[in-house]
């Protein structure tokens, strides 16, 4: 359970970190496609890098003991576990509503395609409604309304915009974009990524239109026509349904310099800095009767065990819970008591019940 914890928590910082340099570096700069394989990319380092576990070892020159947490060690134990339990049964609630509710928007898009006939143009399928008071995508299906779009020119251009999103796959990136929530639904950065993710697609069909040779006047004139329409359904990509101001404002920019994206590579700093954060400890244990300058190339050999009298080579296997007693004995105290075998020191446990 802690790993899984562990997991979620890792994967949050890598997404986070993949965002703040796309909203400091990126966000207002006009190499939009760039953009679009960079924020993808960050959703995919975000689930793969917390996999990836390092150590670093440290060396002791004797064991050290806590008799507290050792003469008890079922409590805190039972505590941690009880509060890991207890988040994760909330999360898991949570992020499943949520993946109903994508399910649910995937069948009401479903039935909204069945209820409209297509036709088939440069492999999109394309419908004129006045259902919805506003032009869409989903997929590869495209929505017209008939009624807003005003002019033959008006309704080319948005036609041409809708076209750029199916073209491209941004339907694609969408879906990606919404698991990705899903998964980190408790961390605000995954809502603020998918918000990123649809504006881009707007900037990138945006572009499109008007390397086309479209006039640009017209076509922010028509974005500006356009500017109270809403977004119909999570994962369609609307004309003029994400802050059409901003993005007039990314039309009139001029293209941004190339060297620009070398920010990316602050990534690598980061991410080492979380991967040592994370990193767990591996500890050898050296002799303590060696001078400081020895220490470090002579290992000694771990204590033994002795359960109800017994030695074992371990005691993780036990049940706390049946444990009645630890003791640690050390020096010559543990060579009086169990003769040479104990002068690495011996952790004596007795158990409630005989083995």
């Amino acid at each position: 359970m802690e790993e899984i914890v562990l997991y979620l928590l890792k994967s949050g910082l890598f997404l986070s970190l993949c965002y703040g340099i796309y909203y400091i570096f990126l966000k207002k700069e006009t190499f939009f496609k760039f953009n679009r394989y960079f924020l993808l990319t960050g959703i995919f380092l975000s689930v793969i890098l917390p996999l990836l576990n390092f150590s670093y070892t440290v060396h002791t020159v004797s064991p050290i003991f806590n008799g507290s947490s050792i003469l008890n060690p079922a409590k805190g134990n039972n505590t941690i576990l009880s509060s890991l339990q207890i988040v994760l049964l909330i999360y898991f609630v949570v992020a499943f509503s949520f993946i109903l509710n994508y399910l649910l928007s995937l069948k009401k898009a479903r039935q909204l395609v069945s209820q409209h006939d297509f036709e088939v143009v440069n492999n999109c399928k394309i419908t004129y409604t006045d259902q919805f008071k506003t032009s869409f995508s989903i997929f590869s299906y495209i929505f017209l309304d008939t009624e807003i779009t005003g002019s033959t020119l008006e309704q080319r251009l948005i036609l041409e915009h809708e076209k750029a999103h199916v073209i491209q796959k941004h339907w694609l990136d969408m879906q990606i974009a919404q698991l990705m929530r899903i998964f980190q639904w408790f961390n605000p950065i995954a809502w603020l990524y998918l918000k990123a993710i649809r504006q881009n697609h707007e900037y990138l069909a945006d572009q499109t239109v008007l390397e086309a040779g479209n006039p640009g006047a017209v076509y922010r004139a028509t974005l500006l026509n356009h500017s109270l329409q809403n977004q119909v359904f999570n994962l369609s990509s609307s004309f003029a349904g994400d802050n059409p101001l901003s993005r007039i404002d990314m039309m009139k920019k001029r293209a941004s310099g190339e060297t620009k994206k070398w920010s990316v590579v602050l990534l690598a700093p980061c991410f080492a800095l979380i991967f040592f954060a994370f990193a767990k400890p591996s500890y050898q244990t050296l002799r303590n009767n060696v001078t400081s300058g020895q220490a470090a190339k002579v290992k000694t050999l771990p204590p033994i065990y002795m359960v109800n009298g017994i030695e074992m080579s371990s005691i993780e296997n036990l049940d706390t819970n049946e444990i009645e007693s630890i003791n640690v004995f050390k020096g010559e105290t543990a060579i009086a008591r169990f003769g040479e075998k104990g002068k690495y020191g011996v952790i004596a446990v007795t158990l409630k019940k005989q083995l």
